[in-house]
């Protein structure tokens, strides 16, 4: 009884909160919503849960299943954000009464002292990555719970409490994998540097070495991943040692107060960390977050929820406040070009340092962004090589619902209603898709119904014959379904951008001409500018007679020529001038910001 009200003493009965923590945590959860964002955590995750029993029994044949199921169910409500800052809030505070107990419990002095906000800080360092899953703090945090049981047993004999760790270091193993490792040197450490049983501490590390290897041969593991799954980090943190911090700090502050180097230094600080740990806790916060939050990420995570919702405008003015070079975001900075009926004419507003990879995405890229490549030839209208990407996302991130969401429409409008019932039985057992799916479900049972939605009109009569998908070469497809349907206006567009982009303006001409263009009495802005140097290049003796330009387009190309030979011909000498009255022409894209300038190369 005594022993019990004295844990109770140490761990629960603190004095109140202080207000300083409150603010903190505030603070933290402001930062997460405004600034992180989960519904772009989400975005970078795409984390698939599924209420079904199939999906959950997948977590249980393998050490550290279970932290991931955790992981996953927590991640899914990224999607509503203020509910994803709080789930992460509620990590760090988790993590500051874990802290508490544990450092309260070997050394008192330390309950209130910035010690316990250090591993908040770490943890809150590694939220800043977007690519950090849930899975090993959910394990670190169980590690550190597991251990803090094994601390209340600490006055029971040894024939109990080592039977004890034994239990709870399967069970720990069986959630947690290699955070094993982190509650038996704990365990470890308190046995041989608090209590001087030698023996035990030994048993300790004998049974660390034991499970896993046991689990080698009842589970289909590797070395490797039988004693550290989980336990390595397996993205790129900045500062990138701070996961390590994370799993050896409590470990290396059990070996400071058994040493005394912490009872010299509460000496010394003792009223200087009283009075300055708020503003430390926040120094290094704030510290620790400048170092790690990539705002690179944060952009091309935007672009890209901003995409795939739909919200086009938003998408340009984001990136003319926040440019990027990524090519993620230049492909979708120009989708929402044409999809707000601008990319004809402020095509080159937004540098097109990518050229033609800007409009397609690179064959490597393609890839990694398929689903991102599935939505673009889905509003092109191009069905089966929508649905071809689409099984190219498949491949890379099983279960994705966003996968399941295009898979199934595509395989209704094609008729494969077997394939899109089972979509849509995965999506009907998710919590964030289950609406969708019954959107849709009755288009099933009523094909015709399919046909008549005004949401796939844009689909009909796209592709009237069959034709060979190069998939190192859009450009090519391009021409195909122009070819097929010169009134696939987004195929048109873009294959116009591309032969502006690529410099072939003999096609670009050609194309001009054969769609009717030149009969009409309005042509895009740009479209002029690239005939000017087109016919500039081939018939320069008469540009007053020069068809399809206004005479307004004929100036600003004149003024712009006039403009190199007053500097003598030499265009990098008038550049500041040029981009001053020209920036965003397809005069001034031709000679600075293409991709062959770029990379150093002569461009005619």
């Amino acid at each position: 009884m005594f022993e019990k009200k004295l844990f109770k003493k140490k761990y629960i009965s603190a004095s109140a909160v202080p207000l300083w923590h409150i603010l903190y945590f505030t603070g933290c959860y402001v930062f997460i919503l405004v600034k992180l964002d989960p519904a772009l955590l989400y975005e970078c995750q795409t984390p698939p849960f599924y209420w079904d029993k199939i999906f959950f029994n997948n977590f249980l044949i393998f050490p550290g299943g279970l932290a991931e199921y955790l992981s996953i169910l927590l991640s899914q409500f990224y999607y509503y954000p203020w509910i994803g800052a709080f789930i992460l809030t509620l990590f760090l505070v988790l993590t500051l009464v874990l802290s508490r107990i544990i450092l309260g419990h070997f050394f008192p002095r330390s309950k209130n002292s910035i010690l316990t906000f250090i591993p908040v800080i770490l943890l809150f360092i590694m939220f800043t990555l977007y690519e950090h899953r849930l899975t090993s703090t959910i394990a670190w945090l169980f590690s550190l719970f597991f251990f803090i049981l094994y601390l209340k047993l600490e006055a029971r004999p040894v024939l109990v409490r080592f039977p004890a760790f034994l239990v709870l270091a399967l069970i720990l193993y069986y959630i947690g994998a290699g955070f094993l490792l982190i509650f038996a040197v704990l365990v470890c450490l308190s046995e041989l540097l608090f209590r001087r049983r030698i023996y035990f501490g030994l048993g300790c590390i004998v049974i660390l070495l034991l499970i896993p290897y046991i689990a080698r041969h009842i589970f289909i593991l590797t070395v490797k991943s039988s004693f550290f799954y989980l336990l390595l980090p397996m993205y790129d943190y900045r500062p990138f040692f701070t996961p390590y911090m994370l799993c050896l700090y409590f470990p290396l502050v059990l070996i400071s107060i058994r040493l005394g180097l912490l009872d010299r230094v509460f000496s010394i600080f003792v009223r200087l960390q009283k009075n300055w740990a708020p503003g430390l806790a926040l120094l290094l916060t704030c510290s620790g977050v400048l170092v790690s939050f990539d705002s690179g990420m944060h952009t091309i995570l935007k672009v890209d929820d901003y995409a795939r919702h739909g919200q086009w405008e938003k998408i340009l003015q984001f990136t003319e406040k926040h440019p990027s070079d990524d090519v993620l975001v230049a492909f979708l900075t120009n989708r929402a070009l044409y999809h707000t009926g601008r990319l004809t004419s402020d095509l080159f507003v937004w540098p097109q340092k990518w050229g033609v990879d800007g409009l397609y995405l690179p064959q490597e890229a393609r890839r990694f962004f398929s689903l991102q490549v599935s939505d673009f030839y889905w509003d092109m209208g191009f069905l089966n090589e929508s649905h071809h990407w689409a099984q190219e996302d498949h491949t890379n991130f099983f279960y994705n619902p966003r996968y399941l969401q295009r898979m199934a429409l595509t395989s209704i409008l094609k008729g494969n209603t077997g394939l899109a019932q089972m979509c849509l039985n995965a999506l009907g057992k998710t919590v964030l898709y289950r609406k969708w799916a019954q959107k849709y479900r009755h288009l099933l049972k009523d094909p015709q119904a399919a046909k008549n939605n005004e949401e796939f009109s844009h689909l009909e009569k796209t592709v009237h014959e069959d034709f060979i998908v190069n998939p190192l070469l859009p450009g090519q497809d391009m021409e195909f379904l122009v070819a097929q349907n010169i009134k696939n206006k987004m195929a048109f567009e873009y294959l116009m951008c591309d032969y502006m982009l690529s410099f072939r303006l003999g096609k670009f001409f050609d194309l001009f001409h054969s769609s009717g263009y030149s009969r009409n009495s309005y042509v895009p802005r740009l479209y002029q500018e690239a005939l000017a140097v087109y016919l500039y290049n081939t018939r320069p003796e008469n540009p007053s007679d020069w068809k399809g330009l206004e005479k307004r387009t004929i100036a600003d190309f004149n003024s712009f020529m006039n403009i190199i030979k007053q500097h003598n011909g030499d265009a990098l000498e008038a550049r500041d001038l040029l981009e001053e009255k020209f920036g965003h022409s397809y005069w001034y894209y031709s000679l600075f910001n293409n991709p062959a300038v770029q990379e150093g190369r002569p461009q005619n």
